[in-house]
């Protein structure tokens, strides 16, 4: 069985720690689990909020190394979102976007999609509003550099799912542009993706079913996952129980898998 973890942010997203887990859980019984890591391809993201959305050379650097370390814990593979863009894609797409009159970059579609759709929560991030105003410079300018990288995410998330083919995606957040990109291609492409969001009303974690209109609710809240034990035979049993729900709920056939649990 093939798992891909794409958790852009690393753990910055409330989301990562479950994931996490469940990678470390299923390493021993799945024939490949991979990380897709964002490894400082786009000129902007949700996470430059962190530095009021003024980046350092070091910031990509620091958080490509995050998710690493994420990846080293649980014991998954890594891969970078850089191997699935050419250099007819940058130039392609660099082409494309300069050519977007103001007013069409909201409403223009490229290779099947309409890109700014995949990029409104993170523009409401930036800015706080939900209305793009084009009139003004700094909207406009945000505008194209968010629709270029939905662009360059779109295409890489296409040739690597086609690559490496995975039986069923873990996918954090789903709201900015790169998550989201991510999880409307692999929806496109009738790939299975299972979604995690957090709830913040709640106060809890959100899992979407893969195929059905259907979500479960998840109580595990982790800060600091590292700081945890790496192999899952010394986890508490409630841990494991709640686990394999999560599995159960996705549909993970538990016949396939030598899960600790059930050893």
């Amino acid at each position: 069985m093939r798992i891909a973890i794409h958790t852009p942010f690393g753990t910055l997203s409330q989301e990562a720690g479950v994931i996490y887990l469940l990678g470390n859980y299923l390493k021993d019984t799945c024939s490949d689990i991979v990380q897709l890591r964002c490894n400082g391809v786009f000129s902007m993201c949700d996470r430059d909020a962190e530095r009021s959305w003024k980046r350092s050379i070091h910031s990509c650097a620091a958080c490509n190394c995050d998710q690493r370390s994420l990846a080293a814990w649980s014991g998954v593979s890594g891969d970078e979102i850089s191997r699935y863009l050419t250099p007819d894609d940058i130039e392609r797409t660099r082409r494309w976007v300069m050519k977007l009159s103001s007013d069409a970059l909201l409403t223009a579609e490229f290779d099947g999609v309409n890109l700014f759709s995949l990029c409104t929560h993170s523009f409401r991030t930036r800015f706080g509003v939900a209305e793009c105003d084009m009139r003004n410079k700094q909207h406009e300018q945000v505008v194209r550099r968010l629709v270029l990288a939905a662009a360059r995410m779109w295409l890489a998330s296409k040739s690597f799912i086609r690559k490496f083919r995975p039986d069923i995606s873990l996918v954090a957040g789903g709201e900015d542009f790169i998550s989201r990109a991510y999880l409307r291609r692999a929806q496109h492409l009738n790939n299975p993706v299972a979604l995690f969001r957090w709830n913040i009303g709640a106060r809890h974690l959100q899992i979407f079913h893969p195929y059905r209109d259907e979500s479960m609710p998840c109580d595990i809240l982790l800060e600091g996952i590292a700081s945890m034990r790496a192999d899952s035979k010394t986890w508490p049993e409630e841990l494991l129980s709640i686990l394999q729900e999560i599995l159960l709920f996705l549909e993970i056939d538990e016949s396939q898998l030598q899960l600790p649990i059930a050893r």
